[in-house]
């Protein structure tokens, strides 16, 4: 699927939501922007998929500010662990920037002409057991971990683990949104899931 560029403005809007977004990671804020900032190109450059969802040039940086938003919006009202769910909605893909290549090779119009593939270690291992190996050479929160190894929910959709706390299926369920909402309304709803 090809989609519209993102502006300048847009952009620049969504770099602006995802700082305030690592504020709210309290004890996690260190880890978060560590990930982010050591991965900065790629992680604000790389689409969010090869071919499922938020496939456009900055689509990782807007499925992540997307899912961000949701958890901030759902967790503190129902007294969840605002921290935790925070850090692991903004880092639950960042194994993307290892997983995927990503060659902007021109715009032609209002369609981004681009090469995306899958690393080696993007096959072999997958985005999820990635983003699971960055953060823990950073932090060892289990609670942290677990979230991201059960973000997509069912171990048949790609998760080692299936969520078993309320912050790890709020991550699950705005990833869905994300990711199905972002997609290509076209595809099955059990297809758009990477």
């Amino acid at each position: 699927m090809i989609e519209t560029r993102m502006t300048e403005r847009e952009f620049e809007e969504l770099k602006r939501k995802l700082e305030m977004l690592v504020r709210l990671c309290g004890d996690f804020e260190p880890t978060v922007r560590e990930l982010i900032e050591g991965n900065e190109v790629p992680f604000m450059g790389w689409p969010a998929s090869i071919s499922k969802h938020q496939t456009r040039e900055h689509g990782l940086l807007e499925h992540t500010v997307d899912v961000a938003e949701t958890v901030q919006e759902q967790a503190e009202p129902r007294g969840l662990n605002v921290g935790v769910v925070m850090a692991a909605a903004l880092l639950h893909d960042i194994g993307k920037v290892k997983a995927y290549a990503y060659l902007p090779v021109y715009a032609f119009g209002d369609r981004d002409i681009s090469s995306r593939l899958r690393t080696q270690d993007g096959e072999l291992l997958g985005h999820v057991a990635i983003s699971y190996n960055m953060v823990s050479a950073v932090c060892k929160n289990t609670h942290l971990l677990h979230i991201i190894l059960s973000h997509h929910g069912r171990q048949e959709w790609g998760s080692p683990v299936e969520p078993k706390t309320k912050e790890a299926w709020l991550v699950h369920l705005a990833d869905m949104i994300s990711s199905r909402v972002g997609g290509d309304p076209d595809r099955p709803n059990s297809e758009v899931r990477t």
